[in-house]
């Protein structure tokens, strides 16, 4: 089994915008928007969602951004977004520089290290970064000496928004996402190596991390300390019902839904039933798993913000814990919860002694994982799905998580503060039926743990006493409140949270009259190669390109061939088969053959030259070296090997690419970090093995070329293309 994660790509479902009017879905910008060509677009997403642009006059920022202010707030095009971020980030970083100079310089580099120089970028200042053009994602990668990421048209049009991916998956079609940051790698590069910004600082800043920037920082948004966005926009990448989930209310502009409980995991922790602070343990009484070190950080981390609140916060109680960090051979010591906290090596072994408790994990860490989610998932089977009242999500609106806090803290309080009340009050008023679940050992062996024993459920009471005054802690010193109770139960849905502009099921939207001259498709790209090779046999145009001559050999000029074919949006499609055409069988050329043995002393540009492909770098891809050396081969038998009749007629480079295909095939066969015993029914069993869309998959199948640049262009592994290439063939 293969892990892989695919690059980070457009796919969002849906747009939503937080609108004076109510929740609203957002396609596309209304006709108005689009102005002359010698004036700038509005701003993507300053408009209602409901075909009306909104009113605003352009002003200058303070780095000299453009910036559309509106009665709802200030809307930006990506590129002058780009510069008030970046602003705020090197101001904080004590770094005396204009965003607009990092900017232009990076986009320098990605000038004179493109591989392509039909993808050329304008300065900063220029026009055309204001005006609404849309494109796919298209692949491409780049690093210190190379850029590879196609930027324009094949009539030079500048890309400068892209649209969602999955626009066949969505009823609402295919819509301007974000606006593009092509050179994004070459910012990474700036920021490194001229003011010493290392990738952990500069990954915080999405834009500056991915080729895109999201709709929220380009909208009246509030970004927190932790990076959490509040905005009038925001992009939605799951399936979702006409109403407004409580996932959204977390992203919509502060107080836009009324009164809404904010919670943490200090305020909650206590309604945790006792199954949540039982050790797992092996079978030799230990505790399994990986050393869990990011949570011992984030747990140092958390207690460190807040110990110079004063000390008197932390509960004036004396705790047990174990400094041998084993059940099996314990070394119990009692001291006061205060002088714990206050001595480093006494709070890194409390804290090794509580780590791999589901409920310390949910304290400190990202909980929605591993052992607390199924905890969670079976006590949701047991409390959460019931009929009477209000289902768990209509509770859910009602609350959202706490801002503050490590990113995604307290992302889960909200889900176990909603599963109290849809619980109901138990015996103890203070507390759920879901709080005062009983441990039971069938359901410890449902959820794998089962070497249960009463060595651990000895432990329980002791771990719920110091995580729980651990929780109070921080509660009192963040001036939150400690112990959250229950509160009063709703017995209503929150009223108002219909989504405008939510299609009727089964309906689809189309494309806007309007639309159709911004839109591009990938083969309206300039070529480039960050692109994957095409497929050879379509269209079979190059078929029909027979030298004129013996002496001809067809080598002279490149053979031009389009990029992948796609549907608006959408991955390549599969491809028709080429209509065979008989013709007599050619030999490899006389001259061709006669000058191979010297391709092994070409320099990058004769050996181009002699195969018929435009020029590249400086130095030969990896692809090309395979060439290089299979078609110099003295022997003449490791290219011929792989070269069949039936290809005879076509040109040389198309017979190498398929001789090179066929080699590379060959040896993916005898990989031996593959898997070769799992052979897949169907492309939709191989996406989902692969991690990508079955569209992906088939478009990777196709392209024909360097496997290596292919799995780059798709942002995979190698080995992925290997098994998507073995099993469909």
């Amino acid at each position: 089994m293969i892990g892989i994660r695919p690059f980070l790509l457009q796919k969002a479902w849906s747009m939503i915008g937080y609108t004076p009017q109510g929740p609203t879905m957002f396609r596309n910008p209304p006709a108005q928007h689009f102005k002359p060509p010698q004036n700038m677009d509005l701003p993507l997403f300053a408009h209602d969602g409901r075909g009306k642009s909104l009113v605003g006059e352009w002003t200058n920022g303070e780095h000299g951004e453009q910036i559309y202010n509106t009665e709802l707030g200030s809307f930006q095009h990506g590129i002058d977004a780009l510069a008030s971020h970046l602003g705020d980030f090197l101001r904080r970083n004590n770094i005396n520089r204009s965003p607009v100079d990092v900017i232009n310089q990076a986009i320098k580099q990605f000038n004179a290290t493109h591989t392509d120089k039909a993808h050329q970028l304008p300065m900063f200042d220029n026009l055309a970064w204001r005006k609404l053009r849309a494109g796919m994602l298209p692949p491409g990668d780049g690093d210190r000496e190379s850029a590879t990421r196609p930027t324009r048209t094949h009539n030079n049009t500048l890309i400068t928004t892209y649209t969602n991916k999955n626009y066949k998956d969505t009823p609402f079609g295919r819509f301007m996402e974000s606006y593009a940051i092509p050179f994004h790698q070459q910012l990474q590069h700036v920021l490194e190596d001229e003011h010493g910004i290392e990738e952990e600082q500069w990954k915080r800043m999405p834009y500056v991390k991915y080729p895109y920037m999201y709709a929220h920082y380009t909208v009246p948004n509030v970004i927190d300390e932790n990076g959490h966005v509040r905005a009038y926009v925001r992009s939605n990448h799951r399936e979702h019902p006409g109403q407004v989930t409580s996932q959204m209310m977390g992203g919509a502009p502060a107080d836009y839904f009324g009164d809404i409980q904010d919670v943490h995991t200090w305020e909650t922790l206590h309604h945790l039933p006792d199954i949540f602070f039982y050790p797992k343990l092996n079978q030799h009484g230990k505790k399994g798993g990986k050393i869990p070190t990011g949570l011992y950080q984030s747990a140092h981390s958390i207690i460190d913000q807040i110990m110079d609140k004063g000390i008197e916060h932390v509960p004036d109680i004396n705790i047990t814990y174990n400094q041998s960090g084993k059940l099996t051979q314990p070394d119990m010591v009692q001291r006061p919860l205060r002088e714990v906290l206050q001595t480093p090596d006494m709070r890194e072994a409390l804290i090794k002694d509580l780590a791999h408790v589901p409920a310390m994990m949910y304290l400190f860490g990202r909980s929605f994982q591993g052992d607390f989610k199924n905890l969670y998932n079976l006590m949701m089977e047991n409390y959460g799905t019931g009929e009477d009242g209000l289902s768990h999500e209509d509770h859910m609106r009602y609350l959202q998580p706490g801002e503050k806090g490590g990113k995604g803290l307290h992302t889960t309080a909200g889900k176990i503060m909603a599963l109290a009340r849809k619980s109901g009050v138990g015996e103890n008023e203070s507390r759920s039926k879901f709080g005062e679940h009983q441990i039971t050992s069938e359901e410890l062996e449902t959820l794998g743990i089962k070497h249960h024993n009463e060595t651990a459920l000895g432990q329980v009471d002791r771990y719920r006493g110091i995580i729980e005054a651990l929780a109070d802690h921080q509660a009192s010193a963040r001036g939150h409140t400690v112990k959250m109770g229950i509160g009063d139960i709703p017995t209503e849905p929150m009223q108002n949270l219909d989504i405008f502009g939510y299609p009727e099921e089964g309906a689809t939207m189309g494309m806007e009259e309007h639309m159709s001259p911004y839109f591009h498709d990938l083969s309206d790209y300039a070529a480039s190669e960050g692109m994957p090779v095409p497929p050879q046999s379509a269209p079979p145009a190059s078929v029909d390109a027979l030298p004129s001559s013996a002496g001809d050999t067809g080598m002279s000029t490149p053979v031009s061939r389009p990029l992948p074919v796609s549907q608006p949006g959408g991955t390549p499609p599969l491809t028709s088969p080429a209509v065979a055409v008989r013709r007599p069988p050619l030999s490899l050329p006389q001259e061709f053959q006669e000058r191979r043995p010297q391709a092994a002393s070409f320099d990058p540009a004769q050996f181009r030259q002699f195969l018929g492909l435009r020029p590249g770098g400086e130095e030969l891809t990896e692809f090309e070296q395979a060439q290089q050396r299979a078609i110099a081969d003295p022997r003449q038998t490791l290219l011929t090997q792989y070269m069949k009749s039936e290809d005879s007629h076509l040109p040389i480079m198309d017979r190498t690419l398929k001789a090179l295909e066929r080699m590379q095939f060959h040896e993916a066969s005898l990989d031996t970090s593959i898997n070769h015993g799992r052979v897949f029914a169907d492309i939709n069993q191989i996406a989902k093995h692969v991690g990508l869309t079955s569209g992906e998959v088939n478009s990777i199948n196709e392209s024909m070329g360097d496997w290596h640049k292919i799995a780059k262009a798709y942002y995979v592994q190698p080995k992925v293309v290997k098994v998507i290439k073995l099993n469909m063939k």
